[in-house]
């Protein structure tokens, strides 16, 4: 009986320590894949950087009038697709005609009174004209030849220091020598050319001076003024249609026919839906790591399961707080630490899916190491 007893103690014991055994093999295991799951984790946090602080961004361009008056017509609706120059609306055009022909009819006016002067007295106007305008057009050559020599000394500093370095040959330094010589000669021509043009003016000023003392000045003031009123009838007419400035998609339309709207007042608003991109908005600790040209996933909420490669493009230089209208630094004193977001720019290299401004997204950048 005593040896039966002895034997069933010993398998209980060799059961009881396969059960420590195993026990010890699954503990292990778990802390195998702990730290292994531990380690692969962290090796992600490392290599990549997610957020869902991020929307899909684009050039909105808010088009308006370059006209005051009655809208006539819309001829687009909201997302069609519009090319750039394509008639988006148009204002009431019969009092911009009406205006032109006011306008021409004063012009006419005005050129026949002028035409009633003597010749002698046109033709002294005329002259003093033609001296203004030949000292504007010799001011503008002495500043050009000004800025030729300034360029040009500039550029003989420069060589002399290097030739006083030995890093440039005597020859080069005597062609630059020789272009600032060349550059000053031209430059004296030229403000003596001056010098006769305003001698010019004064001479026909002189002879101008009994033709101010009639109505000659007054005419032509008046026949100037009515040229400069048809070119106005004339540009408000050409600007009755309001036009698209690029290709893009009419994403809304803010008045209506029949309204009166005025000079830059937006009617209109469109975006290039294939120039959009992702503003990610990350922690400032967490920014160093992001450099431009990076990899990046983005997933749209309005495309779940879709995947769209992506890459950086650039990388904010300030944080968003920056441009907040409402400052978040407390002037009582009280310092509370608010963790800052920069913003990322990040380009989809797949335009497959069509990025509306405003879409959530979730990114994810890779950062190796």
């Amino acid at each position: 009986m005593g040896e039966v007893e002895t034997s069933h103690q010993e398998i209980g014991t060799v059961k009881e320590n396969k059960r420590k055994q195993a026990g010890l093999i699954i503990v292990a295991i778990i802390a195998v894949i702990a730290i292994g799951g531990t380690l692969a984790w962290n090796h992600v946090l490392r290599t990549t950087i997610k957020t869902d602080n991020a929307k899909v961004a684009g050039d909105i361009v808010d088009i308006s009038p370059k006209v005051s008056g009655r809208l006539d017509a819309i001829l687009v609706k909201e997302q069609q697709a519009v090319k750039k120059g394509q008639v988006l609306a148009r204002l009431d055009s019969e009092p911009l005609e009406i205006a032109l022909a006011q306008a021409e009819g004063a012009l006419a006016q005005c050129q026949a009174n002028y035409d009633k002067l003597p010749d002698d007295l046109k033709a002294s106007f005329a002259a003093l004209n033609k001296a203004q305008e030949g000292v504007s057009a010799q001011e503008s050559k002495v500043q050009y030849y000004q800025t030729s020599l300034d360029d040009a000394e500039r550029l003989m500093d420069e060589n002399q220091q290097l030739f006083e370095a030995g890093a440039l040959s005597r020859e080069t330094l005597d062609a630059t020598r020789s272009k600032v010589q060349s550059a000053k000669a031209l430059l004296d021509a030229e403000q003596a050319n001056m010098r006769v043009a305003q001698a010019a003016v004064a001479d026909a000023a002189a002879k101008n001076d009994a033709a101010n003392r009639t109505s000659g000045a007054l005419y032509l003031a008046q026949l100037k003024s009515a040229k400069a009123g048809v070119d106005n009838a004339r540009y408000n007419l050409k600007n009755s249609e309001i036009k698209a400035p690029s290709d893009g998609i009419v994403l809304r339309i803010v008045v209506q026919p029949g309204e009166n709207v005025t000079a830059g007042q937006t009617a209109i608003s469109i975006c290039d839906l294939g120039n959009t991109w992702i503003n990610a908005n990350i922690e400032e600790k967490k920014i160093a790591r992001v450099k431009a040209g990076q990899k990046v996933e983005i997933r749209i909420d309005s495309y779940p399961g879709k995947v769209i490669p992506g890459q950086v493009e650039a990388v904010g230089n300030a944080a968003q707080s920056v441009f907040s209208l409402i400052s978040s630094e407390s002037v009582s004193g009280n310092f509370t630490k608010v963790t800052q977001r920069l913003t990322v720019k990040i380009k989809p290299l797949d335009r497959k899916l069509v990025l509306k401004p405003g879409m959530s997204a979730q990114i994810k950048i890779y950062t190796p190491q």
